[in-house]
């Protein structure tokens, strides 16, 4: 139902549930990051999430670049902890920064990278894990044991190299 819009009350109206059970609407908010959280083991993300990790992840920011937290600064920090894991580096973090009308140096990038690798280091240490078994065994496997292949890896370079990471820890956390 999550998908469903909210404005239009006939088609929600439409799912009902058979007598004894209920229609349970649940928002899977900050999934990602959860699981990121769990299978690194990062207490100060998992803390963080108790709390407001994109509240946390916008302070972290605002502390990095010296501004003041408003609510345009927890936007970006939203945007960041979505992008950094599937392998946003300085130059892209400016790119998401512009696009929400934030002029950033390649400097302040990098420091807001370096900053939230201080927050969550366990989380950042877990990403590198998994790319290093990538690049050792040629796959990734979910906790549940599914494996994602990617045979050419070794042949591969630049951006199309990226995009296997990428895909590579994506297959990790959402299988």
């Amino acid at each position: 139902l999550q998908n469903l819009p909210r404005e239009d009350t006939r088609i929600r109206a439409a799912f009902v549930a058979p007598p004894g059970f209920v229609v349970a609407g649940l928002d899977f908010n900050q999934l990602e990051p959860r699981i990121i959280a769990h299978l690194s083991g990062d207490v100060a993300m998992a803390a963080a999430l108790v709390s407001g990790i994109h509240d946390a992840t916008g302070k972290t920011l605002a502390e990095v670049l010296d501004i003041e937290y408003t609510p345009l600064i927890r936007t970006f920090g939203k945007t960041c902890n979505l992008a950094l894991f599937y392998g946003a580096n300085p130059g892209k973090l400016r790119e998401l920064a512009a696009e929400l009308g934030l002029e950033l140096s390649w400097e302040q990038s990098a420091a807001i990278l370096e900053g939230l690798k201080r927050a969550y280091p366990r989380a950042f240490a877990y990403h590198d894990e998994v790319l290093l078994g990538l690049r050792s065994n040629r796959y990734t496997k979910t906790l549940l044991g599914t494996v994602r292949r990617f045979p050419d890896y070794n042949q591969l370079s630049g951006g199309v190299k990226e995009a296997a990471e990428r895909e590579g820890f994506n297959h990790v956390i959402q299988g």
